[in-house]
């Protein structure tokens, strides 16, 4: 992972996102309302699912309503003002097979255009308009000019995290691909000698396939991991709180 560890010097699991260079107060505040507050925090925040971007539909095999994950150069593309404050813009993008063109909707900020020449990889699924394939506001990332890039949304099953007012997936998603190697640091409740025996990996290579897994069996591996540690903390304040409950002992009531 290319951007993985990138400026994680003095930053840990409890860390507050607020402290994370790159997260802006209102992001920071958006994040705790949905109860997450620290990069440990961040890092057992489960995907509710995830986008298979493994492999590249050529635009000539595209079908209405099937999602599909296509690469292609921008060949034209420009930006509509309509009424309302909304802006419109609008892409054809081509490959070795044929074209398609794809139109995202926006409100208030306005992204630039895709430049003609660029490479832009975009997830999504095609519909009909007036007899051709339109890509409806497709999931979409800027690729380098040349050779594969690996990065949190392109060419692997991409998490799609569960998000709030003021936060987006996407910026989940780019976050946790910043600080996964911060996952090193969590600390482990289940020793290293009990993991075998429980049928369990280490927790810092569960959180890592749970953002970002190798496929589906890892990802099920790394929820059954946490879904564990979620057990077992809850075990352990049982039995501390009775313990507490057992030492105090009862209280005498006078009886006639």
């Amino acid at each position: 992972m290319s951007d993985e560890g990138l400026a994680l010097e003095g930053l840990g699991p409890a860390t507050l996102l607020a402290q994370v260079p790159g997260v802006p107060g209102p992001r920071a505040d958006a994040l705790a309302a949905i109860g997450v507050t620290t990069i440990e925090d961040l890092l057992r925040h489960a995907p509710r699912r995830y986008e298979d971007r493994r492999h590249v539909t050529p635009i000539a095999e595209l079908v209405a309503g099937a999602d599909a994950f296509v690469v292609g150069r921008v060949e034209r593309a420009r930006t509509v003002r309509a009424r309302g404050g909304l802006a419109i813009v609008e892409a054809t993008l081509v490959d070795e097979s044929g074209a398609v063109d794809a139109r995202w909707f926006h409100r208030g900020y306005v992204p630039r255009a895709p430049v003609a020449g660029s490479r832009l990889a975009v997830f999504g699924a095609p519909r009909e308009e007036r007899g051709a394939l339109l890509l409806h506001a497709p999931a979409s990332e800027r690729l380098p000019d040349e050779g594969e890039p690996d990065g949190p949304g392109v060419f692997r099953l991409v998490p799609v995290h569960p998000a709030g007012r003021g936060i987006t997936p996407l910026f989940l998603r780019r976050l946790v691909w910043r600080l996964l190697g911060v996952s090193d640091a969590v600390q482990d409740l289940v020793p290293a000698r009990h993991l075998d025996e429980l049928g369990l990996g280490p927790l810092r290579h569960a959180l890592r396939q749970l953002h970002f897994p190798s496929d589906e069996e890892a990802a099920a591996r790394a929820r059954r991991r946490l879904a564990f540690d979620e057990l077992l903390v809850h075990d352990v304040a049982f039995r501390l709180r009775r313990r507490a409950v057992a030492r105090r002992g009862g209280v005498a009531c006078p009886a006639s």
